[in-house]
């Protein structure tokens, strides 16, 4: 019979496995993103299975975060403004009701 230590060493280390391998499932892309008619600069997004989503990480410090709404053709972002999602494998374009748009050209 395992004694009540090793059943909470095992209890505390099931999450602590789980909890390490979650990063691992989104997918990292380098690309180059553009920010309505600003220059284009590199930028890393993060695309996340669970909960269903993107991170973009601006070479200029900006970090942006995107939730899926509905079939993932819309993305809302952390201050509830919600974007119109279209393109392809090898890029990206958002488009903001207010007309802001950010295109992401990904790098092979």
């Amino acid at each position: 019979m395992p004694s009540r230590l090793s059943i909470a060493c095992r209890a505390a280390t099931i999450p602590a496995l789980l909890w390490a391998t979650v990063p691992s499932l989104a997918a990292v892309y380098s690309a180059r993103c553009q920010f309505n008619d600003q220059a284009p600069m590199p930028c890393v997004v993060h695309a996340k299975p669970v909960p269903f989503g993107w991170t973009i990480q601006w070479q200029d410090g900006v970090v942006e975060s995107y939730a899926h709404v509905g079939d993932g053709s819309a993305l809302r972002d952390a201050r509830g403004g919600l974007w119109r999602r279209s393109g392809d494998d090898q890029q990206e374009l958002l488009r903001h009701a207010n007309g802001n748009r950010i295109r992401i050209d990904y790098l092979p």
